[in-house]
């Protein structure tokens, strides 16, 4: 017999992006409803605006980077706040961008017609540099959509492996996503890392083109979490949220909802952009540089497997944090951030184990040792401004 709950309401944030779906597709297509939950979602523009809303109890739960719910937790950049995850919304789905200026300097100093390799497009950025400072042009700014975003760490990883300097060969600024493709438009920036749809507008409008994606960057990797404060939900109504996500996750990933799912995302109240805008990131058919459409594998996931959290996972947030800066390493807050991310929550709900990553390796073949973090700090010792 099936269980009868009495309806509860929960407000949600989020920002919009494609990575929003989950707790979009949840309200509408009654998921949610069907959990006894009465799902309230509110728009909003910044990860900043998210980030203190849950904190000060004005909603319950959040659609957020993957590091920020560490980050708030350690008290690192904000108030201190208690905040777990226990579901991943999506992994994969960034991309990052530069200028069609830039582009151009790339392509003169080898980069691919068709980008996507971040190898070859990081080299020909650094020649493109290294010749634009020649010229006595002021260094290059870049945006990242929050301090303790992924955001931030794949693009710093990515030039640091090019042999780029930041913040001495370019200049990193935190903008809002659904600022990125006006500020590279109108020359405020030249470049960005940011969620979709904001990368395939800016090329779809000419001001800019896709370098290379995430899925290249750090294949597989947590993208957003839902973030929860411990004290709002309780166990059997975090238990149905992420009952109600992980199905709606589900019918995200499946190719014949994919139409349906985009004409949802771009309505007024969720993206409100064209829904031609957002089937690329959706579908995973991206123009990376002056190419054809083609197909970037495991670009966007949502559903399966892919909406558990992962401890390692968090480990590694935690270290990359360590890594660029934005606090020292300790034993008590590495334990503390894998804490956050709640497998346990995930597996009651679910009725399953969760996969637990055993390694993670990022494109330039360097593979993150959880069983030995301050050694692979060591390794990828970095000099922070």
């Amino acid at each position: 017999m099936t269980a009868v709950h009495r309806q509860t309401e929960i407000a949600a944030g989020f920002l919009p992006l494609l990575d929003a779906a989950p707790l979009i597709v949840a309200r509408a297509k009654g998921f949610a409803l069907a959990e006894g939950l009465e799902l309230r979602l509110l728009r909003e523009q910044s990860w900043a605006a998210v980030r203190d809303r849950i904190s000060i109890g004005h909603i319950d739960a959040a659609h957020m980077p993957a590091p920020l719910p560490i980050a708030t937790t350690l008290g690192l950049g904000s108030l201190a706040v208690e905040l777990e995850a226990p579901l991943a919304l999506a992994r994969g789905g960034n991309a990052i961008t530069v200028s069609q200026t830039l582009w151009d300097l790339m392509k003169e100093a080898g980069a691919p017609m068709g980008a996507g390799d971040p190898m070859a497009c990081g080299r020909a950025l650094k020649l493109a540099l290294d010749q634009r400072k020649q010229t006595g042009a002021q260094r290059p700014v870049f945006g990242v959509v929050h301090p303790f975003s992924s955001h931030n760490y794949e693009l710093r990883h990515w030039l640091f492996v090019a042999g780029i300097v930041t913040d001495d060969d370019v200049q990193i600024v935190v903008l809002p996503p659904p600022y990125m493709a006006d500020a590279l438009a109108a020359g405020r920036i030249d470049g960005y890392c940011a969620g979709e749809p904001w990368n395939s507008l800016a090329q779809q409008s000419g001001a800019g083109r896709i370098v290379t994606t995430k899925a290249r960057l750090w294949p597989g990797l947590i993208e957003k979490v839902l973030a929860t404060r411990g004290e709002a939900l309780t166990p059997d109504v975090t238990a149905r949220l992420i009952n109600a996500l992980a199905q709606a996750a589900d019918w995200c990933d499946k190719p014949e909802n994919r139409e349906e799912l985009a004409h949802l995302l771009a309505q007024p109240d969720h993206m409100n952009l064209p829904a031609k805008a957002l089937t690329p990131g959706l579908s995973g058919e991206l123009t990376l540089g002056d190419a054809n459409p083609t197909l970037e594998p495991d670009f966007l996931r949502f559903g399966g497997p892919a909406s558990a959290p992962d401890r390692t996972q968090a480990l590694w947030l935690y270290a990359q944090m360590v890594r660029w800066g934005q606090t020292s390493f300790n034993a008590q807050d590495a334990a503390r951030a894998m804490s956050l991310y709640r497998t346990d929550l995930w597996s009651a709900a679910r009725g399953e184990a969760a996969h637990i990553s055993q390694n993670i390796t990022s494109f330039d073949g360097v593979t993150f040792d959880a069983a030995d973090i301050e050694a692979w700090l060591t390794r990828s010792a970095v000099t922070v401004a």
